[in-house]
């Protein structure tokens, strides 16, 4: 079975280029305009004090009530703070991975949040260091 070849003419074929661009260029606009309106009510919903600066204040704020109350779970430090959950756990996740604190688990599901000794930031040398209580 062989393939029919359609050939157009000059003028329709030209005509057809500039109909098929006219159209790209309209779903283009058209997506454009959509992506434009989706991101205005994203930040239009973005919530206030999720600037990185603000973040890493909530973090020390948390940090400070984690020293004073080690042991404590998620939903206790929220209320101590005046917080939702959400937010005592996203500045967890931050304190974590920054190695500020450790979160155990203590039974089935419940959060136990320790803070990090401050000999776990220093070298062997830096502790024999300050056991000596000088420096070299």
């Amino acid at each position: 079975m062989t393939e029919k070849k359609y050939v157009l003419p000059v003028p329709e074929a030209i005509e057809f280029l500039e109909t098929s661009l006219r159209e790209l260029e309209e779903r283009a606009c058209y997506r454009f305009r959509d992506i434009e309106k989706r991101l205005r009510e994203l930040e239009g919903k973005a919530k206030e004090g999720t600037s990185a600066q603000e973040c890493e204040e909530f973090d020390y704020k948390l940090y400070g009530v984690i020293c004073k109350k080690p042991g404590s779970g998620v939903y206790e430090l929220a209320k101590v703070l005046g917080w939702s959950s959400d937010k005592v756990y996203r500045s967890i996740r931050h304190l974590a991975r920054d190695g500020w604190i450790m979160a155990v688990r203590d039974g089935r599901s419940a959060l136990k949040i320790m803070p990090v000794k401050w000999s776990d930031f220093l070298t062997p040398e830096e502790i024999e260091e300050f056991k000596k209580g000088g420096s070299a």
